[in-house]
């Protein structure tokens, strides 16, 4: 566990709740596995059938948090001694604050790799409300953090596709998706499974809604590299660069 949440720890211990004798935080250990799961076949709005051959992420930094109450818990009250709410990480007050931690840095293909253990996640006990991590580059191509490659299907016309991006250094994906309770009970059955969907987790959309593959394509094929600027291309960048299309999700 990282030095921030042994801290954490250690502070808990220090604290007396409102509602008699404190106790110490209880650390659950759970296994996180990539879910290849994810990307379903919704059509595009622009009627486009979607197949990925190719869904690469670089990313580390896991963090999984907690939203505050009137009543503080624990853990809430210790974190408070360790990191003020002035000198917050990035990301409080979008959340809450970080509980839990996957370190390691790691790059994913959700195609090829279902099932793969990417290690296991330290949280405490506690209703978690969100995580975040950072997107890093690959190590075979460190120009880039993000690479999805496919086909687009409509009314029987196949366009091949890949679109490729470079995340600023120390990019954050906050407030993704991970509304769950982390109790001891879930120890050895628990897993975490890491998703990329298509279709928005806090919305109606579809990643590559508004995309015109037919129109786009040069030779049946779309390209676009990590330094394009072309709007459509920009836009689907910045869906991917968001909360709205990677979560995790607890299988108990």
């Amino acid at each position: 566990m990282s030095t921030k949440i042994q801290t954490l720890t250690l502070a808990a211990l220090m604290v007396t709740s409102g509602c008699g004798e404190s106790q110490p935080p209880i650390e659950v250990a759970i296994p996180v596995v990539v879910d290849a799961t994810g990307p379903g076949s919704a059509e595009t709005d622009l009627g486009y059938r979607i197949e990925l051959s190719e869904a690469r992420f670089a990313f580390g930094n896991v963090r999984f948090l907690t939203g505050g109450s009137e009543h503080a818990s624990l853990p809430a009250r210790a974190y408070d001694l360790v990191i003020p709410s002035a000198r917050a990480h990035p990301g409080h007050g979008e959340g809450g604050e970080v509980m839990g931690e996957l370190p390691g840095d790691y790059e994913v293909d959700w195609v090829s790799e279902g099932d793969r253990d990417l290690g296991s996640a330290t949280l405490l006990e506690g209703d978690y409300t969100s995580a975040s991590l950072t997107l890093a580059r690959f190590s075979e191509a460190p120009e880039l953090s993000i690479r999805l490659a496919g086909t687009a299907t409509r009314e029987g016309e196949s366009t091949d596709f890949t679109f490729e991006v470079a995340a600023p250094e120390g990019r954050e994906i906050t407030a993704i998706y991970f509304p769950h309770a982390i109790t001891s009970e879930l120890v050895p059955d628990g897993l975490l499974r890491f998703r990329f969907v298509f279709e928005e987790v806090f919305g109606q959309g579809h990643l590559f809604d508004g995309v015109d593959f037919e129109a786009l394509a040069t030779g049946g094929v779309v390209s676009f590299g990590a330094t394009e600027n072309d709007p459509i291309y920009l836009e689907v960048r910045r869906r991917l660069l968001s909360h709205d299309h990677v979560k995790f999700q607890l299988q108990e």
